[in-house]
């Protein structure tokens, strides 16, 4: 085909259609408590194995520990996890627990084979595993899964198919993966799965995904391919979705802004791989919402501290409660007397006053009948509770 020796083996890479079984459910107990864990990919299932938990220090189980019999509990770093595997299966142990060394999520591979199986778990236990359990009886289960079959692909060699893209997971190539149809709710899929640009763009481009978001009426415009890390001029600053690092307590939080399913971990990664300018709307438009994530920013309406919050909600409130109570005594003044009912000016001004009262009475509810899940400050409400609201403000407003 003319390609050189490295593109051809490049090439040779993609095309193979690659098959594993993904890993099943996971049972891991020690010192009377289960504990959340993934089984390595390409891990053996086991139906029950136990023996006293083993902490291999170095990161790797070295000839100076004693693994027979033993759960060896690694900490990931500097080598493989087929490594650290064997390396416990060579000195006898009948499991391996590797406990991630960072905050961030990853999918664990052994990329070979080993007689015992594996298992990860995050930071955090890890480490309370060290302090707590090194020497408890520990059990593993580990269930077989469904067999995964991967193909393939690069610029030179496009997925089969017409609704496959290429992921570009290894920059000059990838694997395919098949467009996923969610309708107009995930309309910007493509661009919050955490794949590289270049897969997002492919993605977008193949599926149909933008970046768009129907039920945002106050969002700047679709965002472009060459406003993601192409359009960034040189010196330009980057935008920062959470300035002071995202915290794990966050992780999590949908941020319904962006479509349904999509967490603040996701935004957050997404203006990490695709390098928007920070001089951007839609850099702005994402800093304005990032207080549902815990993030340091301008906060909704400018209120960035809790105490701003609370005097936006107080403020209109004690305003709105003021011009409750003056237009129920505009209609009281009115009514009491038979000459001012009889005047047209008393009339209106009664009929003004009546309108003011359902709109001073909307406004002074302030943030309560907000969507609870939009975390302004005091909402306790949902989505008919604010269309409600809203309606009366307008009611009040356009009357009166």
């Amino acid at each position: 085909s003319g390609l050189s020796d490295a593109g051809a083996a490049s090439c040779a890479a993609t095309c193979v259609t690659q098959c594993h079984d993904e890993p099943g459910a996971v049972g891991f107990y020690t010192a009377g408590k289960e504990y959340d864990a993934v089984g390595l990919v390409g891990s053996p299932p086991v139906s029950g194995v136990s023996g006293p938990l083993i902490h291999c220090p170095g990161l790797l189980c070295g000839d100076d520990v004693d693994t027979t019999g033993g759960v060896c509990l690694i900490e990931r770093g500097d080598h493989t996890f087929l490594v650290k595997v064997q390396s416990c299966e060579d000195r006898g142990g009948v499991a391996a627990v590797i406990f991630n060394n960072v905050l961030d999520e990853i999918t664990p591979s052994l990329y070979g084979e080993t007689i015992i199986s594996s298992i990860f778990i995050t930071k955090e236990n890890g480490l309370l595993l060290l302090e707590n359990a090194t020497g408890s009886t520990a059990s593993i289960s580990l269930e077989q899964g469904e067999e995964v079959c991967t193909t393939g692909c690069s610029d030179l060699l496009p997925c089969p198919g017409e609704r496959a893209f290429c992921n570009f997971d290894f920059e000059t190539h990838g694997t395919c993966e098949e467009c996923i149809d969610y309708g107009s709710e995930a309309a910007n899929d493509c661009f919050f799965q955490g794949i590289p640009l270049r897969g997002a763009q492919e993605c977008a481009s193949i599926c149909g995904s933008r970046l768009t978001f129907p039920e945002c009426k106050f969002c700047p415009t679709d965002l472009s391919n060459a406003q993601l890390g192409s359009g960034l001029q040189e010196g330009e600053d980057v935008c920062e979705f959470c300035p002071g690092g995202l915290q794990k307590e966050y992780e999590n939080q949908e941020v319904s802004m962006f479509g349904e399913g999509v967490d603040c971990f996701l935004v957050d990664e997404f203006y990490h791989n695709y390098q928007i300018s920070k001089s951007e709307p839609n850099c702005k438009l994402a800093q304005t919402v990032n207080y549902l994530c815990g993030c340091e920013g301008i906060g909704y309406g400018g209120a960035n501290t809790k105490s701003k919050q609370a005097a936006l909600a107080w403020l209109p409130r004690a305003t709105a409660i003021l011009s409750f109570v003056c237009s129920a005594f505009i209609i009281v003044d009115v009514m009491r007397e038979k000459k001012r009912r009889q005047k047209l000016f008393g009339q209106l001004m009664v009929g003004l006053s009546i309108f003011d009262l359902i709109g001073s009475a909307s406004y002074a509810l302030t943030s309560l009948p907000l969507p609870r899940e939009d975390y302004i400050f005091g909402s306790l409400g949902n989505e008919a509770s604010c269309t409600a609201q809203g309606f009366f403000i307008q009611v009040g407003s356009r009357n009166g």
